[in-house]
């Protein structure tokens, strides 16, 4: 449908549609098509961690020949390849289009592209977006290659199970709910899912369902400046963000409880976007803000784009985004730098700086990847980090953060 290539937030411009009709009679509907008789396949969940959080969806599927890491992005209305591997593999570009996101608007290439190709399974799309991804996985020990957006979601169901690791990919004509599961509406504006949700208690805010963020709930500028809650910016935690034209200055927090329908979360952690030039979404001032994927940490969701529904399955003592407050790059394993540490008021660095390396665990050799980084440092109150600094060695007593600085909403 070509209402699905809409893209993330560039709803204002029209180009995507003029290079649809160039491809004429050839263009080829976006199709998922399962073999030997199934209506459904499972694959392994990868989660692309920075350390400071669980990590982004991904699964890994064959495409050119190659296994590659593809984004799982609900936010993201198509598909999209990297720019540099679509040169590398000589893909056709047929055009260029839109691209917004928080932080600023840019031009992007389109491409053919060859099916991309499950066991079990295969997709094919008429174009895909050629979209640097080089931010999204940047330190994280693994290169992403693309992005399964709306166009994927739009032709199964599609279930992220973040507690047992695993994705299933259904036939929505097949798909029957599991007995007794409570489904969310979902409501799409330019083809991006919402969901309407109350902060603490109070009357209900629209929302971006997007698993391509990796907070928890990042709150738009508007709604951060109309309910005042960035008011006493030294209390709160520096949780600057790296937009598409440069660093959003923005601080962090945590609200006592979030709800989406029957679903109920606790020590939600939230993002407060500051202000970004131009258009962006961060500036958007008709949705609250986004979820994102780190919400789901132990969750099971399904999403049935065609039905407009959502199932959540969450843990009855769920927490929303624990984070590590340690952000690293582990590109070079032998070499894990820090690159962002939380801090507040009440709560110091505890000597360790970006730029520092770190050098073992407790004693031991660090964990084998960003994600088993995190995970370490939520399962402990405490773990020691050895730290190498300017030539010299010093150990880190690292406590865990089990809550950000509280906000309260007076919800305008």
């Amino acid at each position: 449908m070509i209402d699905n290539l809409l893209r993330r937030g560039a709803s204002l411009v029209a180009s995507i549609l003029v290079a649809i009709a160039s491809l004429g009679a050839s263009l080829r509907a976006q199709e998922l098509t399962f073999e030997d008789g199934r209506d459904n396949i499972e694959l392994p969940l990868v989660m692309l961690s920075n350390g400071n959080y669980p990590g982004l969806p991904c699964i890994e599927v064959v495409f050119a020949g190659q296994k590659r890491l593809f984004l799982l992005d609900t936010g993201f209305n198509g598909v999209a390849v990297d720019p540099d591997l679509a040169k590398e593999l000589g893909l056709e570009q047929r055009g260029t289009d839109i691209q917004a996101g928080i932080g600023g608007t840019g031009r992007v290439p389109l491409f053919r592209a060859p099916a991309l190709e499950f066991s079990g399974a295969s997709f094919t799309a008429p174009l895909f977006y050629g979209l640097d991804l080089s931010g999204f996985s940047r330190g994280r020990g693994r290169k992403l290659s693309g992005i399964l957006g709306g166009q994927f979601l739009g032709v199964c169901v599609l279930t992220m199970d973040y507690g047992r690791k695993l994705v299933r990919i259904r036939d929505h004509e097949k798909f029957t709910p599991p007995e007794g599961a409570v489904a969310t509406k979902l409501d799409f504006f330019v083809g991006q899912p919402e969901v309407w949700a109350s902060l603490d208690g109070g009357r209900r805010f629209r929302f971006l369902f997007d698993t391509g963020a990796e907070g928890s709930l990042i709150l738009h500028e508007p709604f951060v400046a109309r309910n005042e809650l960035a008011a006493d910016p030294e209390r709160l935690c520096k949780a600057n963000i790296l937009g598409l034209n440069g660093v959003v200055v923005s601080h962090g927090g945590s609200f006592a409880h979030f709800s989406i329908g029957d679903t109920r979360l606790a020590n939600v952690s939230a993002v407060l976007l500051g202000a970004t030039k131009g258009l962006s979404l961060g500036g958007d001032a008709r949705r609250a803000g986004i979820v994102g994927s780190s919400m789901l940490q132990g969750s099971q969701v399904t999403f049935d784009y065609r039905n407009r529904r959502l199932f959540w399955d969450a843990p009855a003592d769920a927490q929303a985004g624990q984070v590590s407050g340690i952000m690293v790059d582990w590109d070079d394993a032998k070499r894990v730098r820090v690159v962002g540490v939380m801090a507040w008021a009440a709560r110091p660095t505890m000597d360790l700086e970006v730029d520092d390396v770190l050098v073992a665990a407790d004693g031991g050799s660090l964990p084998d990847g960003p994600g088993t980084f995190y995970a370490l440092l939520r399962s402990k109150a405490e773990v020691v980090l050895s730290v190498e600094r300017a030539g010299k060695r010093h150990e880190v007593k690292w406590q865990r953060i089990d809550e950000l600085p509280r906000i309260a909403i007076s919800g305008k």
